[in-house]
């Protein structure tokens, strides 16, 4: 399995510069979504767990073109980003099915049971035919393995001649995960806030998250140790509300193509359930995460982006910086 499905990007020397890491880090990134699309695309039906691990490693590969964007070329990052886009839409379709799988896929209750679960698991095998299509696509246009070469020694030639990927990594560290949680504050949700807007803050939540994962080398291990596990707490629960919030939008656009009585009905019947399980998982975000947890988790963030083991890490700004990275929150009610 390669180093690149693990969370932490922690194996160059202390003193690898900005370039040094991102070349490192895409490198290993980009071998996970290539070790993990042949397998979805020909297992997955045996092991929903390629499926799970191919989405996540392409949404880490979004992450790494982001956190180190300003280092790397502009088009052929941007022809890469569409084909990761590809390749993650495709498992994104076959695992949000697989997900429903799990929770309806036993299903037996009324006459419309038998017609779902024939229909949900053919639904099932087309997204794996969709994800094959994607995988026989690249293969056609060279492989994974010679696109990835490719853009690795475009990227690693753009570092030569960039000065900004030389210098210090723990300040240029800390200022990039700076900007990325004043994103993340920025959207932080309020007692008014909608399930796009709660979508939104995952999505910037998770932007934070991976960038984490790159750049823990340069902070303390309480960064890995108490930080990121509250940040993965946060974003647990919001994908717990994300997965019903798009099982409801997925059964009532099949509602709208099924005229079959028993079927329609057990449609109904989910989309009544998975409402009052949103709502119920909405309840539990927003009693474990309201004003009060916002602020500790935004003071805990300032603390260890202001220090490391061995003294202060330079970059995470002013006072006048850090108290505007509350603006996102304190319009939260207590």
């Amino acid at each position: 399995m390669p180093s690149g499905l693990s969370k932490w990007i922690v194996d160059l020397p202390a003193d690898a510069t900005p370039g040094e890491w991102a070349l490192h880090s895409i490198k290993l990134r980009l071998g996970a979504v290539r070790y993990c699309l042949p397998r979805a695309a020909k297992d997955a039906a045996r092991d929903t767990e390629y499926m799970h691990q191919l989405r996540v490693a392409t949404r880490r590969d979004t992450a790494v073109l982001k956190v180190y964007g300003e280092l790397l070329p502009d088009r052929q990052t941007r022809k890469m980003r569409k084909l990761l886009a590809a390749v993650r839409r495709a498992a994104g379709h076959a695992r949000d099915l697989d997900v429903m799988l799990l929770r309806h896929g036993h299903s037996q209750q009324g006459k419309g049971a038998p017609r779902f679960l024939r229909q949900i698991h053919r639904r099932r095998d087309m997204a794996q035919l969709e994800l094959a299509a994607v995988r026989d696509a690249l293969r056609s246009a060279g492989g994974l393995k010679r696109q990835f070469d490719e853009y690795a020694d475009l990227v690693r030639q753009r570092i030569r001649r960039t000065a900004d990927s030389t210098g210090s990594f723990s300040t240029w560290a800390a200022e990039r995960l700076q900007h990325l949680l004043q994103e993340f504050l920025a959207a932080v949700p309020d007692s008014s806030s909608s399930e796009a807007d709660l979508h939104e803050f995952r999505i910037r939540g998770k932007q934070l998250r991976y960038a984490m994962e790159l750049l823990s080398a340069v902070f303390s291990s309480a960064f890995r140790d108490e930080l990121y596990p509250r940040l993965e707490d946060l974003l647990e629960q919001l994908g717990i509300v994300h997965d019903h919030a798009v099982a409801i939008e997925y059964f009532r656009n099949w509602l709208q193509t099924t005229r079959g009585g028993p079927l329609r009905k057990h449609l109904q019947l989910l989309i009544e359930r998975e409402t009052s399980d949103l709502q119920e998982s909405l309840s539990r975000f927003r009693h474990s995460w309201n004003a009060g947890s916002f602020r500790d988790l935004s003071a805990a963030f300032d603390a260890i982006l202001t220090r490391s083991e061995s003294g202060r890490v330079p970059g995470p700004g002013s006072a006048t910086d850090r108290d505007q990275l509350l603006t996102g929150i304190r319009r939260i009610p207590d």
